[in-house]
């Protein structure tokens, strides 16, 4: 059964039971679409949908959403963000 649960930036930035399976792919976002999702969530837009499966042992692999999550935590240094912009 799939349960969809609303959760703030900070929350999937913080939580550590947040473990990558090994297909997902590396960081493949330029500086340009990760200035984007600032933008959108700075406007308050929704940022989408991040996927994961939660095991036995309620550890939550990040099945989709990885360039957003990485993008999220890399946002906390504004200097990245500068970055983005001037790209």
């Amino acid at each position: 059964m799939y349960v969809a649960e609303t959760q703030t930036p900070e929350q999937i930035i913080n939580d550590k039971s947040i473990l990558l399976p090994r297909f997902q792919r590396k960081k493949s976002w330029k500086d340009e679409r990760r200035f984007k999702l600032c933008i959108s969530l700075f406007k308050g837009y929704p940022m989408g949908t991040i996927v994961l499966k939660e095991d036995s042992n309620k550890y939550k692999w990040l099945l989709d959403g990885r360039q957003r999550r990485d993008t999220l935590r890399d946002m906390q240094d504004p200097v990245n963000i500068y970055k983005w912009a001037k790209a």
